[in-house]
């Protein structure tokens, strides 16, 4: 007998949400009027923020009265209880009507303040004004209960171009859960030395990885998505996250780093520390042995499950990869390696006998801590790393000219002249030395099977310069030049370093100024030569030397008495051993009382001096030396003169 009354009863509530629910007159015509409307909704304070089943969503006549296909809105970031959703529509029929539920499902619909059933919301759309609709839900039906989204971790993507530009950079981001309410693309959170990052949320309900596409520009004018940096999406492994959150349930900071044009992307550990190299040759001409070697505390690679150094040799060393692409669309080497903290591990960049990151051993790891992440950069020779490395490594990278002079804890770099016969000449990048086919490979002289080489002595010339309106300019023709010098071995196509030595009878003057250019069909450039100006630096050994020495007169001249000097210069180092004494600086009377200055002279091998003096002084009293006045006067001028014949020959000869 209850069976009637239930049937009564759900034929009853069918037509009781028919009616409340549901719009008669829903049409979306293909020839309608479009209308463009945002809607804005004020929702109570129990609305959860982070649970996964609890959306809002507008659901009406304009998207057929489901909730499951209804307008899901966003958040406001800054506050938690208003919901937007903007929509561009085509209705033959302006007048919409429509409710909000907070959950797929009409349990969760909107109600009014004392709970009862809300009505349709109805609102007329102007095809010439702009729709805006501001609403406020007094109450849900219900609330969809599931347990809320934890923040497991955050990704850092890092980003570097070879700009350094990120003003109008990008980056699009999927499946990271619904704990980022962030919309993407979006621009970067900020810039640091590496180039530009992206902090992203990572909610438990995240997929196994998330999508990724770093995008160069066009983020102020919308065409961002004609500016990817790849072609194909990335992405981004979340496991060790995962893995992290269900063992201790505390969050996990993931860093990633991306070069530009790559179709990688490397992760760093939070326990050991994380050596990011980078290699670029310009030509793109890498050599098949080209790789690292290791030793002592190496213990992985990004990417290498099977990463080991027991196999590494000099003949052998560790593969780097390609892992960006320059602006000229030459690929660079990038592999990320693992380090134990502590370790006084070294490496080195090279391809058999040609150390790519310089002549000394790279060993600059023992002071950084689990979690570090230290990009080293290496071209031509040389490396970089620390605070102004990425900005380093670009301008010696992707920047042609003469390196300026600079003197460090290597000695003297770049360009500038040793001697008044020599420039040492050190471009940015490097520059072919033999002819190339169109695939960058050496052509081969059909007789001796090697390299034709550039007439390379064609490239560079030598001037004196004048000012010309602040304008270092070339004065009259160029100075004659003997030869060029550079390495001219089989394997080697390109080179950024040479000497080039002037004609027999040409010298450099260090009171003149001087330029020297590089042109060949790619490159020009020029540089003021930096000369030697600056003397020795000449003092005495013992600090506590005041300068005076004290005699009997009469007495024999003891050498044991002459002061201990030191001369270094910047560019010739120790020249202690040239310092001398000029004619007639150096004479000293033992048989008369009085005060003799001795000069000490110290020269470069630019002919700059410098001078320090002390005082012997003779004085009354008794000697038994039996050394005449005329003896002691021609022992010491001899001294002199032996100092100078020297001094004369070592200038001669240099």
């Amino acid at each position: 007998m209850k069976k009637p009354f239930y049937v009564l009863l759900l034929v009853f509530l069918t037509v009781f949400m028919v009616g409340s629910f549901k719009q008669t007159n829903y049409v979306l015509a293909e020839d309608g009027v479009e209308y463009t409307l945002t809607v804005n909704v004020t929702v109570p304070e129990d609305t959860p923020v982070n649970a996964v089943k609890a959306k809002v969503i507008l659901v009406g006549s304009i998207n057929g009265w489901n909730p499951k296909e209804g307008w899901v809105m966003t958040k406001d970031p800054d506050n938690d209880y208003l919901y937007s959703v903007t929509k561009t529509i085509t209705l033959d029929n302006p007048t919409i009507e429509f409710k909000f539920v907070v959950g797929e499902d009409w349990a969760f619909v909107e109600k009014d303040a004392e709970g009862n059933d809300a009505a349709n919301r109805v609102y007329t759309l102007s095809a010439s004004e702009p729709n805006v609709i501001n609403e406020t839900v007094a109450k849900w039906g219900a609330i969809p209960t599931d347990d809320p989204v934890a923040q497991i971790g955050t990704v850092v993507v890092h980003y570097q171009n070879f700009r350094g530009d990120y003003a109008d950079a990008g980056a699009h981001s999927w499946n990271f859960g619904s704990i980022d309410t962030n919309s993407y693309p979006r621009k970067a959170d900020g810039v640091d030395s590496f180039g530009a990052y992206w902090e992203i949320p990572i909610g438990s309900d995240a997929l196994d990885q998330i999508g990724l596409i770093l995008l160069k520009k066009g983020m102020d004018d919308g065409t961002q998505w004609d500016n990817k940096e790849y072609s194909q999406d990335l992405f981004v492994p979340l496991k060790a996250l995962k893995d992290n959150w269900d063992a201790n349930k505390t969050e996990m900071t993931m860093h990633v780093y991306y070069f530009q044009g790559s179709d990688k992307i490397f992760i760093a550990r939070p326990d050991v520390v994380n050596v990011l190299v980078a290699y670029y040759d310009p030509t793109g001409a890498y050599e098949e042995n080209l790789g690292l070697h290791l030793w002592d505390g190496w213990v992985g690679a990004y990417g290498d499950p099977n990463f080991t150094t027991d196999g590494i040799t000099w003949d052998k060393p560790y593969e780097m990869k390609n892992g960006f692409k320059s602006d000229a669309d030459v690929d660079g080497k990038v592999t990320m390696l693992y380090l134990t903290p502590g370790s006084d591990a070294g490496l080195i960049v090279h391809a058999g006998d040609d150390k790519k990151s310089g002549g000394a051993d790279v060993k600059i790891f023992k002071d950084f801590v689990a979690g570090d992440v230290v990009p080293l950069y290496v071209i031509g020779g040389q490396y970089f790393y620390g605070e102004d490395a990425a900005k380093d490594f670009r301008e010696a990278a992707f920047t042609f000219g003469f390196v300026p002079m600079s003197i460090g804890d290597k000695g003297i770099n770049g360009t500038y002249a040793p001697n008044p016969r020599s420039v040492i000449v050190k471009l940015a990048l490097a520059v072919p030395t033999v002819q190339l086919d169109e695939d960058g490979k050496p052509v081969l002289d059909e007789t001796t099977k090697l390299p034709i080489p550039l007439d390379v002595l064609s490239f560079f010339k030598v001037y004196e310069a004048e000012e010309v309106d602040g304008v270092l300019t070339p004065k009259g023709d160029p100075l004659a030049i003997q030869r060029i010098d550079y390495n001219q071995s089989p394997s080697t196509t390109s080179v950024k370093e040479f000497v080039v030595q002037l004609a027999e009878g040409v010298t450099l003057n260090n009171t003149k100024r001087y330029i020297i250019t590089f042109e060949n069909e790619d490159y020009d450039a020029s540089i003021e030569i930096d000369l030697d100006r600056q003397a020795p630096n000449l003092t005495f050994a013992s600090v506590t030397f005041d300068g005076i020495i004290k005699i009997t007169k009469g007495s024999k001249w003891d050498q044991a008495l002459f002061p201990s000097y030191r001369a270094m210069d910047v560019r010739d180092g120790d020249v202690s051993k040239y310092v001398y004494v000029k004619e007639g600086e150096g004479i000293v009377d033992t048989g008369k009382v009085g005060e003799y200055v001795i000069k000490l002279t110290a020269v470069d091998n630019w002919g700059n001096e410098s001078q320090i003096s002390f005082v012997i002084q003779v004085v009354e009293g008794s000697s038994e030396s039996g050394c005449s006045t005329a003896s002691a006067l021609y022992i010491l001028n001899l001294l002199a003169l032996v100092s100078v014949l020297a001094f004369v020959l070592r200038k001669r000869n240099a």
